[in-house]
């Protein structure tokens, strides 16, 4: 599963379009994007190290890192497989941004995958978020008293798949989730909402 896929560059690098360079990982484990791993969850897959963030602005860090920080428990109870767990390409550490990521998807009993999720922490905004996207905005919604919208890219109006970004005291929640045509169906941004409301739960409260 490809961040090509779920989240084509140009559209993270059209929130921000200055600064922006390729991403370099980092040699260290995965304690280096995180504030603290004493309470991680149970994660049985292993995943790449994050790659090193630069942030040579004053935006804070990005600690919370879903492919560490989002228990296997908390996937399955999405409805995706937690065994699918991968680093993929849903990272960019940019000099003056970061997203910290990782993909998971759903099978059906053929083992085919039927949906793709990317889920993604960064310090990217909300207000940016909002302003980004104000044409493409779907519903604001407040999920467990955190701000959260739906939203889909420009000229995008298939429903086979949609972003959710919701606020947290770890900075937004970023979440894609995609449908394999002919293999499921649905409404993408109606199943965000859903899978957002049970990811939230991992989510810092303060």
């Amino acid at each position: 599963m490809k961040l090509a896929r779920l989240m084509p560059l140009p559209m993270l690098t059209a929130l921000l379009v200055t600064g922006c360079a390729d991403p370099t990982e980092s040699e260290a484990g995965p304690d280096v994007n995180s504030a603290t791993t004493a309470a991680r969850p149970s994660v049985a897959v292993s995943v790449q190290p994050a790659p090193e963030q630069r942030n040579q602005t004053d935006r804070p860090a990005v600690t919370f890192d879903p492919c560490y920080d989002v228990g296997d428990s908390t996937i399955h109870a999405t409805g995706f497989d937690p065994k699918t767990r991968e680093r993929g390409d849903s990272n960019l550490a940019a000099d003056t941004y970061t997203f910290l990521g990782c993909e998971f998807e759903q099978k059906g009993s053929d083992g085919l995958t039927t949906w793709s999720m990317s889920l993604m922490a960064t310090n990217i905004t909300m207000p940016e978020i909002r302003k980004r996207y104000a044409d493409t905005i779907i519903k604001e919604y407040k999920i467990e008293n955190r701000d959260a919208v739906t939203y889909r890219l420009p000229g995008d109006s298939y429903i086979s798949n949609c972003f959710l970004a919701m606020d947290s005291p770890a900075g937004v929640i970023n979440m894609h989730l995609d449908i394999y045509a002919g293999r499921a169906s649905g409404d993408a941004c109606e199943r965000t909402r859903s899978v957002a409301e049970i990811i939230q739960k991992d989510l810092p409260r303060s």
